[in-house]
């Protein structure tokens, strides 16, 4: 008697992401049901849900496995960054969703590491631009309990009264940041004139230019531009003020105004000493003051502040200079709503 042994198999295949880890093999001698067809149906509709489970299972297992040991070092990592060290990052796993987590968590790690760099540095530099004038502030108060002539007293509290109003712009500026830096929402706007604003600016400094016999040069036309008036008041102060410390005496501003397709350039052009390349690529940073050759010096954030404004704006500004060649700076704004 000759007997046919019919075997039917099932292969499966386990993998992920993109790797083989292994085969699953089913394999069933089908001549026991050759009598009943039912049966073999039957057992074809079992062996592909058994090897479908069972292949689900065996991914899954073994998917956990990476899936286990990137979540385990996710959790140890956010620990980590919730004790405030910045400094771990992970490797990304080729798993793409646990991927895309891995590399959302390095991006905020890298984002909270550089915050805190900013913060250090910022409290830093409160700290230093506070010292001098507390400092010089005590040295005089203590000689004011000596016995001093009258001439002297006046000097030295005409120099202590010098020294708080710095500490006075110093906090008034350090506000005015920070309160800036946490305006998200949009701005209040009005439609105004520019060039009487910037007239009344220069009028306001008149006294700082007149002192170092600067020669003043508006040449301003009528325009009404549609912003917020007190923040852009604030852009023309601190960009004249810097004009003039850094022109010298018997210098030349020229301030002038064209107006292009949709926008309006504000451009402040001085002859004073000038900025290497070095220095312009810092000038827009919190407390940077460079290496001045003035006598007067500012808080370091008046140009901070005027970038933000601009920012806020919907405004760009240019800064132009060479050393002993003099600086221009070029505001540019809309003149109208946009959107």
């Amino acid at each position: 008697m000759i007997v046919y042994l019919t075997v039917f198999s099932f292969i499966v295949m386990i993998t992920t992401a993109g790797l083989l880890y292994g085969l699953w093999t089913l394999s069933v001698d089908t001549g026991l049901f050759q009598k009943n067809s039912l049966s073999l149906n039957r057992l074809l509709l079992w062996a592909l849900f058994v090897s479908s489970v069972t292949s689900t299972g065996v991914v899954l297992v073994l998917g956990n496995r990476f899936i286990f040991k990137s979540v385990h070092e996710l959790s140890d990592a956010s620990a980590r960054v919730a004790r405030g060290d910045y400094t771990p990052r992970l490797e990304i796993p080729k798993e793409r969703e646990i991927g895309e987590l891995v590399e959302n968590f390095n991006h905020m790690a890298e984002q909270l590491s550089k915050k805190e760099t900013l913060a250090s540095d910022f409290i830093t530099s409160i700290s230093h631009e506070f010292k001098t004038p507390l400092s010089t502030i005590r040295g005089y108060a203590q000689l004011l309990n000596e016995d001093v002539p009258t001439e002297k007293r006046e000097q030295y509290v005409a120099i202590i009264t010098k020294k708080v109003d710095v500490l006075s712009d110093l906090v008034t500026k350090i506000l005015e940041l920070s309160k800036l830096e946490n305006t998200e929402t949009s701005i209040p706007c009005e439609w105004f004139s520019l060039d009487e604003q910037i007239r009344k600016n220069i009028l306001f400094l008149e006294p700082d230019w007149s002192d170092k016999q600067i020669e003043m040069i508006p040449e301003l036309i009528p325009l009404n531009i549609y912003g917020n008036k007190e923040l852009l008041g604030e852009i023309w102060q601190n960009l004249l003020d810097n004009a003039i410390k850094f022109t010298p005496a018997q210098g030349r501003i020229i301030v002038t105004m064209e107006v292009l397709a949709e926008s309006v350039s504000i451009v402040f052009r001085d002859n004073g000493i000038g900025m290497d390349d070095e220095t312009q690529s810092h000038i827009f940073e919190k407390f940077y003051q460079g290496a001045t050759q003035t006598a007067k010096r500012g808080s370091g954030l008046g140009l901070a502040i005027t970038k933000r404004i601009l920012d806020m704006c919907d405004g760009t500004i240019i800064v132009q200079s060479s050393p002993g060649e003099g600086t221009t700076v070029q505001v540019v704004l809309p003149v109208s709503p946009r959107g």
